[in-house]
């Protein structure tokens, strides 16, 4: 009886294994083909093979002090990771604050994240301390990136798996992180087994993670953290996206950066090209510090270190070293690569102890997220703030529409009436860009979390209303060009042209309310990134340079260009803050309105950039500010030397100046 009894408890056990690790295996290869549900099937695949992994680390817990109490004690870890107001308060360098820092930069869904690790916690449901103490192991996942060092990249993420690997011997973590591995060597990546192999003995001599008392260490410095569990710099991880070789070779426009660069250094040649642009202050630095934090800074990418040249009707980047420090009084945006070769100047201006940036680029080889990148590489050399360098989210269509079902739709969309400016009152496109402070910054955001698109649907939304209300057509067609991410760039170390463009009409007059635009435009955008529309405008265009000069001069010959190109840039966490760049905004040119924005630890960064008069541009500016919620006083600046004389922007002394605005005009 009893051998029975035993042989069926021992068939019984064994059944429950194989069901286990067949749905191990089945949530593993759900991973794979459905990247959308990663984080679910991910975590479900980690449960199945975890084995002893999580009463060990229970154990571990539970053998100090400290560990005990908390377990009676049970905290509300979630509700404290959720908190942004209070980690936005810590003091910079802090571990919460870090925390605040790396989810906003990443633009990473921590309710995502959070959900789950609450439902992890309620397997346990007769147990509350177990159920405690796996809540907080997988609320902490993301404050393992900020301890360990290593970003949201795929190298980054695959390292992480590594290292984890290395404290808890969980068999999932080898799986993921081998998988990973596999999947970086197809890629080729640089320096994959280095970091791989330093990731792996970093996490064995570390002490184990699940035993900080991460609750009562958010005010704590990170490394003061990283010393007492010994946790070391990846240093393998970083110097791959660090250190780059001298360029020896041509780089071709089309063939690097995609038709759409190529365009654009067509329409240069036109001289009708659309110069992007940047402007940042370093405090308490001269001129001659930042020059040569400029020269270093260059080096660590190959664009920068080019010039444009036309061989056999090809935009080719040759390696040379240039100056590219302009002394004239030249508008900043009045600018061809294609007549001096350079593809990018810059200004420094004094302004009290501080001084400004101010650079300029043809948009074939730089967008928002490259200028960005620089400006962090340049204060990193100045020691402000230390470089690494945030990863390009990149968004690749997943239900790619065939080109002939696009282009019908494409050249109907071309023949609609837009609201168009009235009367451009310049030649050149002019700048005006505001600073919101931190409170304005969570007021936006918080509304923008109420978008299907998140920011850029919101801030698409408030630009067409304020730019419609403006020339006298609240209910007109606007026609939004959104920009969006679809190349990191790793071949150039990223920096250069990486952007897809989205062109959407919008019917102001049947939304009722901006809330109501703001989920139609951002849904628009979803389903138009997922076909692959901007994929279809590369492939109209062709790589033939021929091509390209043939649309170039057709775009000379408009009268009028509708497009409203809006670009969101993200939360970069270490602009704005300690004694790093600040007042940073991005630019480009356009025919008839730019808009960007991007958060910083500063606040909330907009600009707009139009052939308006300043009056009107400004009024537009602070129209638009107020559309997406910022209440406080707010201070307009103008780019120095772009504008005509008598406006109400003070230009004294060929230096930057601001005019405090405490109403909307409007």
């Amino acid at each position: 009886m009893y051998r029975g009894q035993a042989l069926g408890y021992g068939v019984a056990a064994a059944a429950s294994r194989l069901w286990g690790a067949a749905l191990a295996i089945a949530y593993f290869a759900m991973l794979i083909v459905r990247p959308s549900r990663r984080s679910h099937y991910g975590q479900q695949f980690l449960y199945k093979t975890e084995g002893g992994t999580f009463e060990r680390g229970f154990a571990g817990f539970s053998a100090f002090a400290d560990g005990r109490r908390l377990l009676v004690q049970r905290p509300d870890s979630v509700g404290m990771l959720r908190d942004r107001a209070r980690l936005q308060a810590l003091s910079p360098g802090s571990l919460g604050r870090r925390y605040r820092d790396f989810m906003m930069a990443g633009e990473i869904d921590e309710d995502l994240y959070l959900d789950g690790a609450i439902e992890a916690g309620q397997r346990f449901d007769r147990d509350p301390a177990r159920a405690w103490f796996r809540t907080r192991v997988e609320a902490a996942h993301d404050m393992r990136h900020v301890l360990t060092g290593y970003g949201i990249d795929p190298l980054g993420e695959t390292c992480l798996m590594a290292f984890r690997f290395g404290q808890t011997r969980h068999a999932g973590t080898f799986v993921i992180a081998a998988f990973g591995f596999v999947m970086l060597a197809f890629r080729r990546q640089s320096r994959l087994v280095p970091a791989m192999r330093e990731a792996y003995r970093h996490g064995r001599t570390a002490r184990l993670l699940d035993l900080l008392l991460w609750e009562e260490a958010l005010e704590r410095p990170v490394v003061e953290l990283q010393r007492k569990f010994g946790i070391k710099t990846p240093r393998c991880y970083l110097s791959q996206v660090r250190v780059i070789a001298p360029i020896k070779a041509r780089i071709d426009i089309c063939q690097t950066f995609g038709p759409l660069a190529a365009m654009h250094a067509a329409l240069d040649r036109e001289g009708i090209g659309m110069p992007c642009g940047m402007v940042a202050c370093f405090a308490d630095k001269d001129e001659r510090e930042v020059e040569s934090a400029i020269a270093i800074a260059r080096r660590q990418f190959p664009v920068l270190q080019t010039r444009l040249e036309w061989q056999k009707g090809r935009p080719v980047l040759e390696p040379e070293a240039s100056a590219n420090r302009d002394w004239g009084a030249k508008p900043l945006l009045d600018f061809s690569a294609s007549e001096s070769g350079e593809i990018w100047r810059y200004r420094l201006i004094r302004e009290g102890r501080n001084t400004w940036l101010q650079a300029a680029w043809m948009h074939g080889v730089a967008d928002g997220l490259s200028m960005l990148r620089f400006t962090r590489a340049i204060a990193a050399v100045l020691g402000d703030v230390p470089y690494v360098p945030e990863p390009r989210r990149q968004r690749q269509p997943r239900d790619r529409q065939r080109f002939l079902a696009w282009l019908p739709a494409f050249l109907l969309d071309q023949r609609r009436n837009y609201v168009v400016l009235a009367q451009p009152a310049a030649s050149i496109p002019q700048v005006s860009w505001l600073s919101a402070p931190v409170a304005d910054r969570e007021r936006v955001m918080e509304f923008a979390r109420r978008s299907s698109e998140g920011m850029a649907g919101w801030l698409a939304a408030a630009v067409a209303l304020a730019f419609a209300d403006q020339q006298g057509k609240p209910a007109g067609y606007i026609m939004l060009n959104m920009q969006i991410a679809r190349d990191e760039l790793a071949r150039t170390n990223g920096f250069g042209f990486g952007s897809g463009s989205l062109r959407l009409p919008v019917r102001l007059g049947e939304y009722p309310n901006m809330a109501v635009l703001a989920d139609a435009i951002g849904r628009r955008v979803q389903q138009l990134a997922n076909r692959g529309w901007d994929r279809n405008l590369e492939r109209l265009l062709g790589p033939n340079p021929a091509r390209h000069a043939r649309f170039a001069r057709i775009e000379a010959g408009r009268s009028t260009n509708p497009n409203i190109t809006i670009s969101w840039k993200g939360h970069h966490a270490d602009l704005g803050a300690g004694g790093g760049p600040r007042d940073v905004a991005c630019f480009a040119a356009a025919p008839t309105l730019h808009v960007s924005a991007h958060t910083d630890a500063g606040g909330f960064s907009l600009s707009v950039t139009s052939r308006q008069g300043v009056a009107e541009r400004s009024a537009l500016l602070l129209r638009i500010a107020r559309q997406l919620g910022c209440q406080a006083q707010l201070a307009i600046r103008e780019l120095d030397g772009l504008g005509a004389g008598g406006s109400d922007i003070d230009r004294s002394g060929g230096r930057l100046r601001r005019v405090a605005v405490t109403q909307p005009a409007c």
